[in-house]
């Protein structure tokens, strides 16, 4: 397979590989581009990768990553955005401990950093 040739030309695959750095907590204000019909009044909640790096270590697959809620809230003609990491378990226990302390869908992990095959 050649490896330089994309699967999706028409798919920018650097978007999904991002790491969300900062949780953005109050609302900010979206530039609107066109009319928002004044009907049109709700929230939309996207769920997707987030942060694909704990401390120094990288997560080896788009499932693995931490999951981030973005939130936009549509009112009067006007979007605000924020997002949030999801607070699961295994996302505390990883932030807590700076590194990956959790085996996930295609990356693997040692609990203790200490351990090594002789020590089984």
């Amino acid at each position: 397979m050649d490896t330089k040739k994309k699967l999706y030309p028409n798919c920018d695959a650097s978007v999904w590989m991002r790491s969300c750095k900062q949780e953005i907590i109050e609302p900010i204000s979206g530039k609107i581009s066109g009319a928002i019909p004044n009907w049109l009044n709700g929230v939309l909640i996207r769920n997707g990768p987030g942060s694909l790096e704990v401390g120094e270590e990288v997560f080896q697959h788009l499932f693995d990553s931490s999951a981030l809620l973005h939130r936009f809230s549509i009112k009067d003609g006007q979007v605000t955005y924020q997002c949030r990491f999801l607070q699961s378990d295994v996302y505390k226990r990883n932030k807590k401990a700076n590194r990956i302390v959790t085996t996930e869908f295609g990356t693997k992990s040692v609990p203790d950093p200490c351990h090594t095959i002789f020590q089984r």
